[in-house]
């Protein structure tokens, strides 16, 4: 059992990227799939990021737990305050899976495929966050952003928006028009550019040298 879980572990990073996959994706591949399974998918493989430690994991185990609590009683218990509590959970939780995710990468002494997966986690995660900050923008101001659906299809349109963004892709379809979302928007695309160079660049520079100490050895 115990060689079980350190295996599970070994993969995290990969097991986090397909669970990543399964929730944005799903209802490409995986159409009858619910986002409550693909959200549970994503909290477990979040949960394998940290040490296997009762200490550890006693912080991250709370609020999965806590998120899952409110994602079960919004599914009987109608209210905007228990989806507002649900998504404030949500996203407390993933910032503790977004550092680390980027503090792992950070202190890996080799880069390895499992680091490789990590890098597109990393991006990933990027992409969420920003979707989640785009989110709470057009809650609080609503208006800040043109050409959104309404209703649950508007959380989809500022996740795809925070990716193309992030990607420098930046096709038009959806505009920031208030002064917050526009600067948030310009900075997105300072960061989505400082990962892609200098974050890979410092990923590709630290395996050259793992490569040279090897050749020495």
């Amino acid at each position: 059992m115990k060689h079980y879980k350190e295996r599970i572990h070994h993969y995290r990073f990969e097991i986090l990227f397909f669970s990543f996959m399964i929730l944005m994706f799903y209802s490409l591949f995986l159409p009858k799939l619910s986002f409550s399974i693909a959200l549970l998918l994503n909290v477990i493989a979040g949960l394998n990021m940290f040490p296997q430690k009762k200490k550890k994991l006693v912080v991250p185990l709370t609020i999965a737990g806590a998120l899952l609590i409110t994602a079960f009683l919004g599914a009987f218990i109608p209210g905007a305050w228990l989806k507002s509590m649900g998504f404030a959970i949500f996203v407390i939780f993933f910032l503790f899976v977004a550092y680390e995710v980027f503090h792992q990468i950070y202190k890996s002494p080799k880069v390895n495929v499992g680091i490789i997966y990590g890098l597109f986690c990393g991006l990933i995660i990027l992409g969420i966050l920003g979707a989640l900050i785009f989110t709470i923008i057009e809650q609080t101001s609503p208006g800040s952003f043109s050409n959104l659906s309404q209703g649950p299809g508007k959380v989809n349109d500022l996740v795809y928006f925070s990716f193309i963004t992030l990607l420098t892709i930046g096709f038009g379809d959806i505009i920031p028009l208030s002064s917050i979302a526009q600067r948030l928007t310009m900075l997105f695309g300072i960061v989505g550019h400082f990962y892609t160079v200098v974050v890979i660049a410092l990923v590709i520079g630290k395996y050259l040298a793992n490569s040279m100490v090897e050749k020495k050895s």
